[in-house]
């Protein structure tokens, strides 16, 4: 089975209005100054020759891509085209804005070899999207999304957690909203606090609390479970580390390995769901290999917290599939 490989264009806040309280491109890339077209191309030559047997796509991130000028989005297209003209590349990926979405930028996208449209849709409680500024609704998510559908593309929606006047009850409705509107992929964020934010000075001044990794972890589980179960893939969760990334953050949820304690927690929920039904004293669980550190949990806490909790003893078996028996 071939692995894949993507080739990450940043385009650092380009094609955005707006400021959410929460956004500071410069920091999460690194990048000042967007890219020109030239340097694209061969950025993605460059990649491509350490390809191997990998199947590989080019990926617009950091901005609101359906925003730029169309001249400019054609620009970025011409210089990934060829490579997928060639079958160098299964296609294009690209974010954007919910509210930047319509039949005729759709049809265009769809003649530059573009196949994947992420929208970041954080949430879809419209009194958390207009105490982060985001200047778009729910609605535009929910119109957005079946406009992407009808138009053939692959849908992928982003949403965070501990946004301002968010609860866990909010994140779990966006999971199940995400699935209800056809989403295919999915990314999960925990709100970090950034320098030079408004979020940032909100959360100095005491208006604002951010969650704890703790509460990042329960709150971004439970929507992971529910993407998982509603035949989501989740494609990351949280930050990628980098080396410069720690010195910008002023607070939230940031943990190196936060994504896999989400999905360690993550696997806790099914494993507590089953265990609780088996009502037995002695239970098997069986999985597939490659997940047995989630399964476990950091520090064995998984195993612990359901043993101790259910008074059952636990016996892990790798499989092919996950299983439960009592």
């Amino acid at each position: 089975m071939k692995t894949h490989m993507n080739v990450p264009i940043f385009i650092p806040h380009l094609g955005c209005p707006h400021s959410c309280v929460f956004c500071n491109q410069h920091s999460v890339t690194h990048i000042q100054a967007a890219p020109s077209p030239e340097s694209v191309a061969l950025y993605i030559q460059k990649c491509l020759a350490n390809k191997g047997n990998r199947t590989a796509e080019v990926a617009f991130f950091g901005g609101s891509f359906t925003g730029l000028p169309l001249s400019t989005q054609a620009a970025y297209l011409a210089a990934a085209a060829p490579f997928a003209a060639r079958g160098e590349i299964t296609g294009i990926r690209l974010s954007t804005r919910p509210d930047f979405i319509s039949s005729n930028i759709l049809d265009f996208l769809r003649e530059h070899y573009v196949k994947h449209i992420e929208l970041g849709a954080q949430s879809m409680c419209d009194a958390v999207l207009t105490a982060c500024g985001r200047g778009h609704t729910a609605a535009d998510t929910v119109r957005a999304s079946a406009l992407i559908l009808e138009k053939g593309f692959v849908l992928g929606l982003q949403m965070m957690t501990g946004l301002p006047g968010s609860t866990p009850a909010h994140e779990a409705d966006t999971a199940r909203a995400f699935v209800r509107l056809g989403a295919t992929e999915a990314r999960i964020y925990p709100t970090v606090v950034f320098r030079d934010t408004a979020l940032y000075t909100s959360m100095q001044k005491g208006q604002y609390v951010p969650q704890t990794v703790e509460e990042a972890v329960s709150a971004a589980a439970e929507a992971l479970f529910i993407l998982e179960s509603g035949g989501v893939h989740v494609l990351r969760i949280g930050l990628q580390e980098t080396e410069t990334l720690g010195g910008t953050i002023a607070g939230g949820a940031y943990h190196p390995a936060i994504g896999e304690l989400i999905r360690a927690r993550r696997w806790r929920i099914q494993m507590e769901q089953a265990v609780a039904a088996c009502n037995a004293s002695a239970v098997t669980i069986t999985f597939p290999a490659h997940l047995h550190s989630q399964i476990v949990g950091q520090h064995r806490e998984n195993i612990c917290y359901l043993e101790e909790k259910y008074k059952v003893k636990l016996r892990l078996v790798p499989g092919k599939t996950f299983s439960v028996e009592g």
